[in-house]
């Protein structure tokens, strides 16, 4: 068992209070005593910051996805809820990508590992089993960017 004199209190806290620990880190960094930060956590959690807006960003276009992919294959089912939930995800997605403009490097990768998490969910939510929806969808993406973000963009409905 580690003690505090081999970690620093600071790196002890960390895995005691978080809430506590967080505050006596912000503290410490506003008044600029850097001999008190718990470098390798705060490291750590400043990355997880970062990994947590490039999650949200593969949510909302999931779920962006997942509604191009019905509004596609059940046109006659589109509702205004569709419509809704599709100019909602991409109002967020565009205030993320203004917050963090770096993201949108990312979007080209972001984008082809949310479709194949939303073509399972739009199987799923469509009553497909998984072979009906991998023989009906396509396997890569069949939207631009440009399109997923676009609030006006609609996909034509499969004939």
């Amino acid at each position: 068992m580690h003690t505090v004199a081999q970690f620093g209190e600071d790196s002890w806290l960390y895995g005691r209070d978080y809430y506590s620990w967080a505050l006596e880190q912000s503290s410490a960094l506003r008044e600029r005593r850097f001999d008190a930060l718990d470098m390798d956590h705060l490291a750590e959690e400043v990355e997880g910051l970062a990994k947590s807006e490039r999650r949200e960003l593969g949510n909302r276009l999931m779920r962006v996805l997942v509604h191009l992919l019905e509004c596609r294959f059940q046109a006659a089912r589109r509702s205004r809820s569709w419509e809704t939930t599709l100019i909602s995800q991409r109002v967020q997605i565009a205030a993320l990508l203004d917050d963090s403009p770096s993201l949108r490097s990312e979007l080209p990768e972001s984008i082809e590992r949310a479709y194949g998490l939303a073509l399972r969910l739009a199987g799923k939510e469509m009553g497909m089993t998984r072979e009906q929806w991998e023989r009906l969808f396509p396997a890569r993406c069949p939207w631009s960017p440009k399109q997923i973000l676009d609030e006006d963009f609609y996909p034509t409905a499969r004939k």
